[in-house]
């Protein structure tokens, strides 16, 4: 049966939203530029980079470090797309309240993220109760808030839940104007996205070409609901907004000798521990208890999937192999 919701279960989750937001960080939501998320390692690198273009640069280019040659913004870690667009308007009370500017926009993003997941659990025709508490807990418990602790371009919770609802919106309709749209749509944010932290084009990558990719055998040894043509679609979307993604960079970065892989890709990977556990968990306190004792997992590895999610994920894999 169809759900039926109400029109106003969008403010209520942006009002919940609103004040959580306001009751965790306090003076800091209210005066955003009196603080600072960090203030070693790459959390004040990242403050000093992003205010640094704003008074001192233009372009792609980053002066302020590395001289006397400096460096493609890109590789700054400073909201590159934002500081660029900031960048240009040259605008004295930006560059006064760059710090501001910068928490602001981390610390409300969550008002985004409710409203994305909110539609797609509309999408899916979910209980009107659980779609309005939801999206508020998806949001607060991602692992991506963590990376307020340094990695701010890295805490928006909004990104992978709008690819998520691009491609139900794509795969739902059969209206081939809002087709094209979505998919223009879809280029357009995965290169926003990847000029905000060029991790984010990894991202983009696996949800979307991975989606394709998984369905296009699943439709392949089906009988029935054959979508090649729009998988298809999707992967050349995918293949020409990369193509367009690293040309942008090439041409733009000055660099000739540039290593292919930076220090950390290698050394900084999730680990097991990081996935399954975590120091604020119930169950990691039970393995204090019970088990081994050196459970610490780097600040660089927490990707805490969640004790709901990994229940759900022990009962799905023991009902899978036992129950049928």
């Amino acid at each position: 049966m169809e759900v039926k919701y109400k029109k106003y279960n969008l403010l209520i989750i942006i009002s919940i939203t609103l004040l959580l937001i306001l009751f965790y960080w306090g003076d800091l939501a209210l005066h955003p530029n009196n603080y600072v998320f960090s203030s070693a390692g790459d959390g004040i690198k990242n403050y000093y980079t992003f205010i640094y273009y704003l008074l001192h640069d233009s372009g792609t280019h980053f002066s302020g470090n590395n001289f006397p040659y400096g460096e493609h913004i890109l590789f700054t870690d400073n909201h590159p797309v934002i500081a660029y667009l900031i960048g240009m308007l040259k605008n004295n009370w930006a560059q006064q309240n760059a710090v501001g500017i910068l928490n602001s926009l981390m610390i409300y993003s969550p008002l985004i993220s409710v409203v994305i997941i909110y539609q797609i659990l509309k999408k899916y025709n979910i209980n009107q109760v659980i779609a309005i508490i939801a999206p508020v807990f998806i949001v607060f418990l991602s692992p991506q808030m963590d990376r307020l602790g340094g990695h701010y371009s890295l805490s928006y919770t909004w990104v992978i839940p709008l690819f998520w609802l691009l491609l139900i919106e794509f795969m739902t309709s059969t209206n081939k104007l809002k087709n094209g749209i979505l998919l223009l749509t879809m280029a357009f944010t995965c290169i926003f996205v990847s000029f905000l932290h060029f991790y984010f084009v990894i991202f983009a990558a696996f949800i979307i070409g991975g989606y394709a990719g998984v369905h296009l055998l699943i439709d392949y040894f089906s009988k029935y609901n054959k979508n090649y043509w729009k998988y298809i679609q999707l992967f050349i979307t995918l293949s020409s907004t990369l193509i367009i993604i690293f040309a942008i960079v090439k041409i733009s970065d000055n660099e000739t000798d540039r290593v292919s892989y930076p220090w950390g890709f290698y050394s900084l990977e999730p680990t097991f521990k990081g996935l399954f556990t975590s120091d604020k968990s119930i169950l990691f306190r039970i393995t204090q208890v019970f088990g081994p004792q050196n459970l610490q997992i780097e600040w660089e590895a927490r990707s805490y999937i969640g004790t709901t999610a990994l229940l759900t994920l022990l009962l799905f894999i023991y009902y899978t192999l036992f129950a049928f």
